[in-house]
C-alpha cells in the first residue's frame, strides 16, 4: 500500500476516535448534571464549566439540608447562635435561580421544600402564590427551630404562614378553609393555637 492513502486512512480513524470520544464526555457530564431530585435547567455550551459547578454546588447544598433533624431560624438556642443548618440556607438563597428554587419545594425532603419556598418569598418571587396553590394538600412534616423553640407541622401550613403577610383578609380567610380540609377538626384547633397568632 502506498504511504499516503495508508497515513491519510491512519488521520481520518484517528480524528474520527478524537470526536467520538468527545462526545461521548460530553454526554456523560450532562447525564451527570441532570440530577434525580433537583431536575435543574440544562447550560448552554457556553456556561458548561461555571452551570456544571454551581449546579453540583447546589446539589451538594440540599443534600446537607436535607439530613438535618430540623428547620432552623437565623437564632437558635439559649445563645441564639446561628446554626450550619441556616448557613446552608443561606448559601442555597445566594446561588440557586428561582427556577432552581421553584423545582426544589417538589424536593421529597421537607427541610428543601421549606428553603426553596421560604427563599423565593424572600426574592418577592411572583411565582410563590402558585407554588403555594400546588401545596395546599401537602402535609410533609418539618420540624421548625426557632429561638429555643421546635415545632412540628406541614408544609403546606408552613408556606401559608410565610406567605400570609402578602395577602389581603378575604384570601387569608379562603385559604384557611382551603388548609382546614386537610385536617380533623382536633389537629386544626390546635394548628390555630400553635402556629395562627391571629384568628381570621
Amino acid at each position: 500500500m502506498p504511504a499516503m492513502p495508508y497515513i491519510r486512512t491512519v488521520l481520518i480513524i484517528l480524528v474520527i476516535c478524537f470526536f467520538a470520544s468527545n462526545w461521548t464526555t460530553c454526554n456523560s457530564k450532562n447525564h451527570q448534571i441532570t440530577l434525580d431530585d433537583l431536575e435543574l435547567a440544562e447550560s448552554t455550551p457556553a456556561q458548561c464549566s461555571d452551570s456544571f459547578m454551581r449546579q453540583i454546588t447546589l446539589r451538594q447544598i440540599v443534600n446537607r439540608i436535607s439530613v438535618y433533624e430540623t428547620l432552623d431560624g437565623n437564632a437558635v438556642s439559649i445563645d441564639s447562635h446561628q446554626s450550619q443548618q441556616y448557613k446552608e440556607f443561606l448559601h442555597l438563597s445566594k446561588i440557586a435561580s428561582e427556577e432552581d428554587l421553584v423545582r426544589l419545594t417538589q424536593h421529597k425532603n421537607g427541610n428543601v421544600k421549606a428553603y426553596a419556598f421560604e427563599a423565593l418569598c424572600d426574592r418577592n418571587s411572583s411565582l410563590c402564590k402558585k407554588v403555594f396553590e400546588q401545596h395546599l394538600n401537602d402535609k410533609t412534616k418539618i420540624r421548625e427551630f426557632s429561638g429555643c423553640i421546635q415545632l412540628e407541622k406541614s408544609i403546606n401550613i408552613f408556606y401559608f404562614q410565610l406567605l400570609s403577610s402578602k395577602m389581603n383578609q378575604k384570601e387569608i380567610g379562603f385559604y384557611k378553609k382551603e388548609l382546614a380540609k386537610n385536617f380533623t377538626p382536633e389537629e386544626w384547633k390546635f394548628i390555630k393555637q400553635m402556629s395562627f397568632s391571629t384568628d381570621y
